[in-house]
């Protein structure tokens, strides 16, 4: 079965930051690669969509559509499962150093 796969406004963001931050410190062609390395990995996503791990601070919060993935060994994607919808919802690209459970509390809490 494969899945939407839709990169949030915020995740969206968050790549759009990678790219410059890489782009500054490593030049245009680095940062060309790391963007499409990173969106090739969330779109394996469509036809592989529990390929992460669930969040484990998310598990007692009965929290079990939210998983992740490391890519590149120094970024992580954080996205949800929507089974009825076939849909993957990605919330937050960041890099491996980030507390990416505090962000993703902060996402989810913002009203």
């Amino acid at each position: 079965m494969t899945y939407q796969v839709r990169l949030l406004k915020e995740a969206q963001k968050d790549l759009a930051a990678i790219h410059a931050y890489v782009r500054t410190s490593f030049g245009s062609e680095t940062a060309a690669r790391v963007y499409s390395e990173i969106r090739n990995a969330i779109f394996v996503l469509k036809d592989n969509p529990r390929l992460g791990a669930p969040v484990s601070e998310l598990l007692p919060l009965g929290m079990l559509q939210y998983r992740h993935m490391v890519v590149q060994k120094q970024n992580k994607v954080l996205y949800e499962i929507d089974e009825p919808g076939q849909t993957v919802y990605i919330h937050i690209i960041c890099s491996t150093r980030q507390d990416y459970a505090t962000v993703l509390y902060e996402r989810l809490l913002r009203v």
